[in-house]
């Protein structure tokens, strides 16, 4: 052992290299302490690493789950069409071998040999249809339902003034047509409730519905108040918009009208219909094809071919409510030749329904004088609704702007 490891330190009396090994001792406690803190926190990390990796790998499962489940109905549905629509097509092969076949032997026994399973389109419940020895007409068009597209666009009418009379005859006609939305005003509850009623009767086309609302049009309702309460409806566009509401006035010459009468006449039957047509404006430019605008009108408000009978306050109604929608036309198709909007006011006729009758009794004195006898309106409701659908249907871009009839001829202005 060397000399200096056995010098002693006069001072404190104590061998150098005992203070050494002391100091050697204390850093070894130290370094077992820090491997044992490193060996800890390296164990914890671990752990957590581990951890996250198991809620990444569970993450990762639930999303795969749920793409696999969307995917699994996806093709579900997507099976299910394909054989509804392979069902169809081979029924109709089958009913056509069987008319080809069995033709002017329908009256022996049918033969039931075995069943096709199909879809019913109109509340998706499963149906079983049995193949027989039956007349091919008489079971193509209805047992067998062709698979819809699913392209097929709904045509959306809005009809006002619908729980009676014109109103409520288009309502019916347009409801028993298939894939046709109709949203039928009525100005109160016991309105709806006898609409409601009247509709029963009817077999509705298939996908087609009805909506009911509730506007009040003896005092004009401001067009942003008519278009929140349409918007409830979730209906985005729509193609037909029937401003068929109004009422009728005393009908006597101009020198026995009244302001009243002229102030409700032009209320009902001129500005509300006008504030409607604001209200929903922007729903009719949303259609795909051109929508189009009809105001239901009258001869009597025609001032070139005015009867001589006088027409009260409800005639200058008329009149006015017929420029209305010629300037509608103009404003929104101009000259240029590009049709935004189908505007044309519509004459219906003289039909038979309340208002047509308190014309015939009103115009009384007036026709028997000229030995016109007439008891009741000369245009039944079926053919005012019928030729009304007819123009609607089939009117063009050159039509808008005119004053036509239920006919489709035109009247003077």
């Amino acid at each position: 052992m060397s000399e200096n490891y056995l010098e002693l330190d006069v001072a404190q009396g104590i061998p150098v290299w005992d203070e050494v090994f002391q100091r050697e001792k204390e850093q070894e406690k130290l370094r077992k302490l820090d491997e044992k803190e490193l060996k800890k926190a390296a164990a914890l990390y671990k752990k957590r690493q581990q951890q996250a990796a198991k809620e990444l790998q569970e993450s990762a499962a639930e999303v795969c789950k749920k793409d696999a489940e969307a995917k699994a109905r996806e093709c579900k549905a997507a099976r299910v069409q394909k054989q509804q629509e392979k069902d169809a097509a081979t029924a109709r092969k089958l009913l056509v071998a069987h008319s080809l076949k069995l033709r002017g032997s329908y009256a022996r026994k049918p033969l039931c040999k075995f069943s096709l399973r199909y879809q019913d389109q109109k509340d998706s419940k499963p149906r079983s249809l049995r193949l027989c020895r039956i007349s091919l007409p008489s079971l193509l068009p209805y047992s067998v339902p062709a698979p819809m597209s699913a392209t097929t666009e709904t045509k959306v009418y809005v009809v006002t003034g619908a729980n009676r009379g014109l109103g409520l005859g288009l309502v019916q006609s347009l409801l028993a047509r298939p894939q046709h939305t109709v949203v039928a005003t009525v100005r109160s509850e016991q309105a709806k409730q006898s609409l409601e009623d009247e509709v029963k009767s009817v077999t509705k086309g298939t996908g087609s519905t009805l909506e009911i609302i509730q506007y009040d049009f003896s005092t004009a309702i401001a067009p942003n108040q008519v278009e929140s309460t349409f918007a409830k409806l979730n209906i985005h566009y729509i193609d037909v918009l029937v401003l068929n509401a109004g009422g009728a006035q005393p009908m006597v010459p101009p020198s026995e009208t009244t302001a009243e009468d002229l102030r409700a006449a032009f209320e009902t039957n001129t500005i509300a219909p006008l504030l409607v047509f604001q209200g929903l404006k922007s729903y009719l430019l949303q259609a795909k094809s051109t929508p189009k605008l009809i105001w239901v009108t009258s001869s009597v408000g025609s001032i070139g071919d005015m009867d001589p009978f006088g027409g009260g306050a409800y005639g200058p109604s008329r009149a006015a409510q017929n420029w209305l929608a010629r300037s509608i036309h103009l404003e929104f198709n101009g000259t240029k030749g590009d049709t935004r909007l189908i505007a044309i006011p519509l004459h219906p006729g003289w039909v038979q329904t309340r208002a047509g009758q308190y014309v015939v009794d009103q115009w009384q004195s007036a026709l028997k004088a000229i030995d016109y006898n007439i008891e009741k309106p000369p245009t039944t409701l079926e053919d005012s609704v019928s030729g009304m659908i007819k123009v609607i249907e089939d009117a063009t871009a050159e039509q808008s702007g005119q004053f036509l009839t239920f006919e489709g001829k035109s009247l003077p202005w």
